[in-house]
């Protein structure tokens, strides 16, 4: 039977530059309850629009299911209100955000083996940077794409900020992978063509993710850097 390190260590043999996705793998930007602050703030900022909200989204946990569902209402003002309340909110959070275990060894391993690092996130890509830039991470990263402002439906699963990562990069999806934690995270790098390794970070998550078919597990960001150090430098294409 195949075993997880050596999926993990096929994956990384036949690619090179990393597609890395931000909550969860690098930092845990919604910590300690942080997501049903937001979720509620969005809601109160709904509210003061005036906007009778559908009883599915009067519980919802996810900000950023709220910001998704504002942006099929077809009000673009109050897309834009509601994706800088966000963004506002992420910005503070990423300035307390605790980090992922082996998260800044992952992208300093990557950087030892030639691999670009491109975050690829549903989150704010202002807030994506700052975190960067306070834990000296700048760098070691090539670039970040982050949501499309005003463009929700955009996020992943939606394939676009995958896709725009490869651009960014001129590389081809074969030869490169997808980190994520997410469900969406490996359903955008199939719609995309890219491989990806799920980031189990809690064993309940196995499961769901391992039903999405990704091409490898790891259950450690550590054991994902140690898995670099001892693969092949980046392909060159």
């Amino acid at each position: 039977m195949t075993t997880d390190t050596e999926r993990v260590a096929a994956v990384l043999a036949a690619t090179g530059p990393v597609l890395l996705d931000f909550d969860g793998p690098v930092c845990g930007v919604y910590a300690g309850e942080l997501n049903v602050r937001a979720a509620d703030q969005l809601r109160s900022r709904l509210r003061e629009s005036r906007l009778d909200m559908p009883s599915h989204l009067v519980d919802e946990r996810d900000p950023l299911a709220v910001l998704r569902y504002v942006g099929t209402l077809g009000d673009a003002a109050l897309t834009d209100a509601i994706e800088r309340e966000l963004t506002s909110i992420e910005l503070e959070a990423v300035r307390v955000a605790p980090k992922t275990a082996g998260s800044d060894d992952f992208i300093h391993a990557c950087a030892e083996k030639g691999r670009a690092v491109v975050v690829v996130s549903n989150n704010a890509a202002d807030a994506i940077r700052a975190y960067l830039f306070a834990n000296d991470l700048t760098n070691f990263v090539h670039g970040v794409v982050g949501r499309a402002h005003g463009k929700p439906e955009q996020m992943k699963p939606d394939p676009w900020p995958v896709q725009a990562a490869l651009e960014l990069i001129d590389a081809p999806p074969r030869r490169c992978v997808l980190v994520g934690d997410s469900a969406t995270d490996i359903q955008a790098a199939h719609q995309a063509g890219v491989r990806s390794v799920a980031y189990v970070k809690t064993p309940d998550r196995r499961i769901p993710l391992d039903d999405e078919h990704p091409d490898s597990l790891v259950d450690g960001m550590d054991r994902l850097a140690d898995a670099v150090r001892k693969g092949p430098s980046m392909w060159r294409h």
